[in-house]
């Protein structure tokens, strides 16, 4: 949920093979913010599926079919832990460890609903795991596909990647310079810009955008969405059939503040003065269902934060073209958040042991 320390950019050529091409705005003026964009916040109450679940840190949810996942961020087994829609437990996946198929440490999963998969980025490849196959004890549920050899042999530093149904590679989040970088035959593209959400330069903006943003793909792939955890700042990108990306809106609700790393002067964390931004995103075709939180940065640090932490307790939707849709309060401290199309949202709550929720935001 917290830190995805990145650095810096990608660059021209990949050999021979690879051409690239550069996807610029024609401008990246400074944005405004407003954090009144909901006018009007309803109250739906959630109604609790399980107590006790057996996780340590929810660092994401998902769902698929009848299915929910949640993943746990500090796993000492499985990183994901799987229920039923009345919150019965029906199994545990992504096992820790370093045989094959499993992974050593938490990174960000990608989550394919429409296809059942869940998709992780190793350095070198992409590991997916198909949900149903596992359920139905198949013995062929993991897949690796590994980058092309020029894309990683240019540059070790990818954050996160994961293939398209055309197999496709839509590269996410560079630890260079490049902000995203996709792969089309062999074509590159790569997009650098940030907005400008600092007023202090691309790299303070890149580095905000690098600690713990949440991130949700369209299932089309026609659309990505990050939310920034440092200040409150949504911005949405557009993919085309070709995987060029060029912008939508950026929305900001939170001024990003951010403290800096003692010793370590190119890197950022949150400090007192800081707007506590997402902590969770998930979306439909239609909507991005959200945890916008907008407490200050010393309110984690209280004394009674830990017996009483200030997570959210609204549900926040916002439509693809970055619009406030509606805001909903549940009455309960979410730490994760997933949906189920528009009618059925699942959180995890904060409680003397975990709660699985079953939220209906729109009834």
């Amino acid at each position: 949920m917290f830190i995805h320390n990145m650095k810096k950019t990608i660059g021209y050529l990949l050999g021979a093979s690879l051409l690239f091409m550069t996807c610029k705005p024609k401008d990246n003026k400074s944005i405004t913010y407003n954090n009144e964009v909901f006018t009007r916040c309803d109250t739906t109450p959630a109604t609790v599926l399980a107590k006790g679940l057996p996780i340590h840190y929810p660092a994401s949810m998902f769902t698929m079919d009848s299915i929910i996942g949640i993943v746990d961020f500090q796993a000492s087994d499985f990183f994901i832990h799987l229920y039923n829609e009345k919150g019965q437990a029906i199994g545990n996946m992504v096992r820790k460890g370093r045989g094959f198929g499993e992974i050593t440490d938490y990174n960000d999963f990608i989550i394919k609903k429409e296809e059942g998969i869940v998709s992780f980025y190793s350095p070198g490849k992409i590991i997916e795991y198909d949900v149903l196959a596992y359920l139905s004890d198949s013995t062929s549920y993991i897949k690796e596909y590994p980058l092309p050899a020029e894309v990683y042999q240019k540059s070790s530093f990818y954050h996160n990647a994961v293939r398209t149904k055309s197999g496709k590679y839509l590269l996410i989040e560079s630890f260079d310079e490049n902000r995203l970088v996709t792969v089309n035959g062999k074509t590159c593209n790569v997009y650098k810009t940030y907005p400008n959400i600092s007023g202090e330069g691309t790299e303070k903006d890149a580095a905000i955008f690098r600690y713990a943003s949440k991130m949700a793909i369209k299932g089309d792939y026609s659309r990505i969405a990050f939310g920034t955890y440092i200040g409150g700042v949504l911005d949405i990108l557009q993919i085309d059939d070709t995987l060029g990306i060029s912008p939508v809106k950026t929305l900001g609700i939170y001024k990003p503040v951010y403290a800096k790393v003692k010793n370590s002067p190119d890197a950022i964390t949150w400090g007192d003065e800081t707007p506590i931004g997402f902590e969770a995103m998930d979306t439909s075709d239609r909507y991005l269902y959200t945890l916008l939180n907008g407490t200050l940065g010393k309110n984690l640090k209280a004394k009674d934060a830990i017996n009483n932490p200030p997570f959210t307790e609204k549900i926040s939707i916002f439509d693809w073209n970055g619009h406030a849709v509606k805001q909903t309060y549940t009455g309960k401290k979410l730490m994760g958040l997933t949906n189920k199309g528009d009618s059925i949202c699942y959180a995890v709550a904060y409680d003397d042991n975990y709660s699985l929720l079953k939220i209906e935001p729109f009834k």
